[in-house]
């Protein structure tokens, strides 16, 4: 269990990483200069479908490592899924300008329109991660409390609660 737990926690950082990568790269894709109009659209379209599949595995990974924590709620929890549920809809927005580019061949706009849409999250992503990465309990420091209180639970110890419990725990 403790594996499981410590291993969800790893592939919800790395594909948070992950997903901030991949928003760099689709501003830069949207900026890309292309001779041909249909391989810019093309490129586009072949991106998304990773780029959405990276923010399905935080999301379910999120879940995963919400119901371990007995899904309590803090502020970095709260934070993290207002995030996801503007990022899909800011997706798809972004998906039906880029059908609307299809249409109606109006790539100047769509390319403000995107580039818009990206930093905006991108940017505030990068600042929140810089300025609150020492106060989220990210992997660190409740999930490992969590995980050793969760061993000695199954040793059949009662749960320990203070700080000096916890290090006799460790020992």
């Amino acid at each position: 269990m403790n594996e499981t737990i410590s291993f969800n926690l790893e592939f919800h950082s790395l594909c948070v990483l992950g997903l901030g990568a991949m928003m760099i790269a689709h501003l830069f894709l949207v900026h890309a200069r292309d001779t041909s109009k249909f391989a810019y659209l093309k490129r586009l379209m072949l991106f998304l479908p990773a780029y959405y599949g990276m923010l399905a595995f935080i999301i379910f990974s999120g879940i995963l490592a919400l119901a371990f924590n007995h899904f309590a709620l803090n502020l970095s929890v709260v934070a993290m899924i207002i995030a996801s549920i503007l990022l899909i809809i800011s997706g798809a927005k972004g998906f039906k300008a880029l059908k609307k580019v299809r249409i109606f061949k109006d790539f100047s706009a769509f390319k403000l329109f995107m580039s818009k849409k990206i930093k905006k999250f991108l940017i505030p992503c990068i600042f929140m991660l810089a300025l609150f990465s020492f106060f989220l309990s990210g992997c660190s420091g409740t999930s490992s409390k969590t995980v050793i209180r969760m061993q000695k639970m199954e040793e059949g110890v009662d749960s320990p609660v203070t700080e000096a419990e916890l290090k006799d725990a460790i020992k």
